[in-house]
Formats: C-alpha cells, structure tokens, sequence
C-alpha cells in the first residue's frame, strides 16, 4: 500500500524573538495582515526554530517537524534591521545575522546564554565582549565543490522563462541553508581577510572540475581549505591552501592550480589530502606537500605556536585573546598558582597562554598528535609541563599520571556535546581550588553545571565573549569554586 503524502501545515505570522544556538525562536503573532488569515489552532506559547531572520522580524513560515519553521516571507522587517553586507547573504548558509548590528547581536547572545545556563542567583554576570572587527576575523574557512549549483526562488523563476536547462556545473562555495547537495558559488567572503579572498579568487579561476557529486559520490574536486597564520619574517607567506580530492585524482587534475598558487606571496603551504568519504566532511589523509610547508605558524597572547595544518586552534584570534585576558585577570586574584590542569587541552593553546602564572601545567588530551604538539609548543613557550595522550575521564583517573591537589586550578575546554559523563562525574568530587568551564556550547555548560554542582563545587562568575559574529556561536567561561 503506497504511503500517504504528508499533507503541508498552513503558513503562520510569527515575530522572531529571541536568539537560540542554531538559529533564531520565533512565536506566533496574534494580529493579522491584509487579506492574509492566520492559522488558530496553534498554541500562541509555541516555539519555532528559524534560520537567517533576525530579532524583532515578522515572519510567514510553514511549521515543520522537531519545532522547525521554513521561512516564506517576511512580512516585516525589526525597527532595527540594517543591510547586510554580504550580496550572498540569505543564500549561503554561513552568516545569519548581518541584518542585525553587531551591538544588537551580543546584546542577545548574552541574553541566550543567560537563559540557556538557568539560575543565575548569587552568580557574578559580566558584559559580553569581542574583538572589535565584526568581519574579516576567521582564520580559517572551508569551501565545498559541487557539481549542483544552487539557485535562489528568482533565478529559479528566471531561468524557467528562458527555458534554460540544468547542467552539471563545477561551482566551488557555501551549502546553502539546509542543502547539503548544492552550493552556492562564492567569490568573496567577508568572514575572511582580504589576502584570504584574494587566494579563493584565483582558486575560483581555474574552474576545477568534474566536481564531488555528493549522490552518486563520484567526482574528483571536494573541498578547499583556506588557513591563515600570523606574518613572520623567516617565512615566506602565511596562508595555507589544502586541497580535498577523491583519490582518483591524479597530479594532472592540480598541477597547473599548484603552479599558480604557489607564485602568489601570501601562500606559504599548498596541501594535497584524498578522501573518499561519503559525507561532507574536509577530511582525508595527506597526499602530498605539493609547496612549501605543512605547519601553521600563529601568535596569540605573546606566546608563538606551531600547529600541524590540521590540528585545531581557534579562529578569531582576536577575540581569543580577550578569553586569555579574562582568565589571566582572575587567575592573579588565586593565591596559590602551583598547579594548572589543562583537560581537554588540544595543542595545549590555553595552558601554555597561562603556565608561567604556575609552577607547572598538566595537559590531558585524546589525540596523540595534538599532546606531541602541545609539549613542543611549550617547549617554544618555556612553560614547564607534564602531557597525556588519553580519554580524560580515563587519565584522570591514573593517579601515576595525574595528582591533582587541594589548590589546583583546573580549565575544561571540551567539544560543543560537553563533559564525558565520566570525566564530569570525577570533576564533581575532585580536588581542586577553582574551576574554569570555557563552553562553546551554554546548553552542554547547563548541564555539566548540574553534576558539578552535586559535588563540592558552586558556579560564581560567568564571562561571554563573541568569537563569531554573524552567527549564533559564542564562547562562554564559568568559574566554579569549592562549596
């Protein structure tokens, strides 16, 4: 027996309310627009996820599954709205709030942040704060190559009338919202530097193709990864450029894109990674070092640092910096700094931009490569340290590795899912003068602030910082101390 077609819910007026971790809350609006009847059986209580609108907007949408909402029209623009910027936003799926200022955008970070950590009573709340540059700060995007191009509702429309028929084009750029089949071609990207957009430009000229085609997964072109470090002397150039290919690649397909990248000035490293992955991820294995070198050089907080062209650090350095700085201005006010226990530490970034407050950092991280990179880069640093390759709620659990004492100051720095249920179990009971939660994630904080609070610790101060304007991303830092 054929399966009955889900019938479409009926369009709704909603007012975008608040800012959420992946998009916008809206609800729906009692009022009605000309000639347009607003559905009533929907409790008015009711939320709905939205994507690129922003705070204060009046919105059509038609309701979808898991409290998601597509976008129709607005109706209405907030008081507030600005232009964006960007002639690709609303088609790409990068940025989503340009239409907002960014004043306006961490005002309502800073109010989701509060709203998602819970109770705030007896908890030191402070400012948000960000770099000042609102664009131009990630040093590090990432591109896709697609042999489907996507096309806006108009040039749809357009191409329809003119009778244009749809081919199998190489386009390198942005998944649009919510399509991971497509993309949108991009020329230019504000989120990057202008060196940066000068080295995606000539990519873009060379119309490499035949593309990834994500549903047959046949092609060659998938992915280019743009990487920017900080200028020195000693080395020629500062951004890296890693190619993804399938590995039916053969030198042929990049040679004559190798050549001319590798004559511009700002590229320091070009990179040959294969994969034949069958999702979206810039993954692979390194195929080759078609130029220069694999490394990236980057200076953050008076400390230098030496990262593998795939080891993670973070991409607005700026903003960053001012993370280091909060925590820096608080760790002086701890009397006792002998021992900081840096879990979750990746190339050891956080620890060794604070180890010479103490005597010595402790640094527990799964990825073997990244503690090879930590204990070099502070090597580089002069930061006397102690490295552990491991799952953290494994190593913490070695008292022949790790002694954590009375007075430690320990830092978790965890992925957006939070703490291991084991580690954040540990952490409850354990040793240790004062904690500090650095959370990409408020949700993921929420709830490891539960198990940590069910121990001997108490959350006391909680710092914002915006380390990626245009979206709803944002770095938090909560400060448990003992009970």
């Amino acid at each position: 027996m054929p399966k009955r077609k889900r019938k479409s819910k009926e369009p709704i007026l909603v007012e975008v309310k608040a800012m959420a971790p992946k998009g916008s809350v809206a609800q729906r609006i009692q009022k009605k627009y000309s000639g347009d009847d607003v559905t009533t059986n929907i409790n008015p209580e009711k939320e709905w996820l939205l994507k690129g609108v922003s705070i204060g907007d009046h919105v059509w949408i038609r309701p979808l599954r898991k409290g998601k909402g597509q976008v129709l029209r607005i109706e209405e623009r907030a008081q507030d709205h600005i232009e964006a910027k960007c002639s690709y936003f609303g088609l790409c799926g990068g940025c989503q709030f340009q239409n907002m200022s960014l004043l306006r955008q961490r005002e309502e970070k800073e109010n989701m942040v509060r709203g998602l950590i819970g109770n705030v009573q007896d908890i030191e709340i402070h400012p948000i704060v960000g770099a000042e540059a609102g664009f131009g700060y990630r040093n590090k995007m990432e591109f896709s190559f697609s042999n489907k191009r996507y096309y806006s509702e108009e040039e749809q429309t357009e191409r329809k009338e003119l009778g244009v028929a749809s081919t199998n084009e190489s386009v390198l750029g942005m998944h649009p919202r919510g399509w991971y089949s497509k993309v949108v071609p991009i020329e230019h990207c504000y989120l990057i530097s202008t060196e940066m957009n000068q080295v995606l430009k000539k990519v873009q000229s060379h119309q490499l193709h035949p593309a990834w085609d994500n549903q047959k997964f046949e092609g060659i072109f998938r992915h280019l990864i743009l990487r920017e470090g900080s200028k020195t002397e000693d080395r020629k150039g500062h951004i890296f450029v890693t190619l993804v290919t399938s590995t039916a690649a053969t030198e042929s397909h990049i040679e004559k894109f190798t050549q001319d990248l590798a004559k511009m000035d700002s590229v320091c490293g070009i990179l040959w990674v294969v994969t034949d992955r069958l999702n979206e991820v810039a993954l692979g294995d390194l195929r080759e070092v078609l130029y220069g070198m694999d490394d990236v050089y980057i200076e953050m907080s008076q400390k230098s640092y030496v990262i593998p062209y795939d080891g993670f650090f973070q991409v607005n350095i700026k903003g960053a910096e001012l993370l280091v700085e909060i925590l820096q201005n608080d760790i002086l006010g701890i009397e006792r700094r002998e021992q900081l226990v840096d879990l979750y530490c990746g190339s050891g970034s956080l620890g060794i931009a604070l180890g010479h407050d103490f005597t010595v950092v402790v640094g527990i991280e799964l990825h073997e490569g990244a503690i090879e990179v930590a204990k070099k880069n502070a090597l580089r640093n002069h930061v006397k340290g102690k490295w552990f390759a491991g799952k953290v709620e494994e190593v913490v659990l070695d008292t022949t590795k790790v002694h954590i004492d009375d007075q430690a100051v320990l830092i978790v720095d965890p992925p957006r899912v939070g703490l291991h249920p084991k580690a954040a179990n540990f952490l409850a009971t354990q040793k240790g003068a004062v904690l500090y939660y650095v959370a990409c994630n408020p949700k993921s904080l929420s709830r490891d602030r539960e198990i940590l609070e069910m121990g001997h610790w108490k959350m006391t101060d909680l710092w914002t910082i915006d380390l990626f304007p245009q979206t709803p991303h944002v770095e938090s830092i909560a400060k448990f101390v003992r009970k």
